[in-house]
């Protein structure tokens, strides 16, 4: 099960419930604004429970809100704002949690993830993060709980040319 919103398309959806939703060697997600642009999307109140890959990803797409959701023992990063392109996204009062974090090994955590997409070598190695970003103006974050992770919140500063230098590039 996923959902996908891509060019002129548009998510607004609220107050269900998505299990065993992504699809990992095809690297689709349970909910995914994918290259809308400007047009944004709400999604709110929304409940994703033993999910693989990206449980919320926003992917070039401006103007989304993604609001009281919550995601729980999902393996990958729970939200994915994913090239560094997107800008005025607001993220609040949303709960990202893990039952039992990292150790030394993929296999003895709730939310870590083995294997991932090829193309998405980097994401994946980070991928026990409960909020994932590329540029860090990306979005406004207020209000939310995240705890049982390796990285709560991480901001991956790799050279981009979508990406705001700065924070560095290291």
């Amino acid at each position: 099960v996923h959902t996908l919103a891509r060019d002129a398309g548009s998510i607004d959806m609220r107050w269900h419930k998505m299990t065993n939703c992504g699809r990992l060697l095809l690297g689709v997600y349970c909910h995914h604004f994918h290259v809308v642009g400007t047009a944004g999307g709400h999604l709110e109140g929304t409940v994703t429970t033993g999910s693989i890959g990206k449980a919320i990803t926003v992917h070039a797409t401006s103007g989304t809100t993604v609001r009281h959701n919550v995601v729980w023992n999902h393996r990958g990063a729970n939200v994915y704002y994913e090239n560094g392109g997107e800008h005025s996204n607001l993220f609040e009062g949303n709960a990202l949690g893990c039952e039992r974090m990292m150790t030394s090994t993929w296999i003895t955590s709730k939310c870590s993830l083995a294997d991932g997409v090829p193309s998405q070598v980097d994401s994946d190695f980070n991928e026990q993060a409960g909020l994932y970003l590329l540029n860090p103006n990306a979005v406004v974050v207020r209000g939310n709980r995240i705890w049982g992770f390796d990285n709560a919140h991480f901001i991956n500063q790799q050279p981009n040319p979508f990406v705001s230098t700065a924070f560095g590039s290291d």
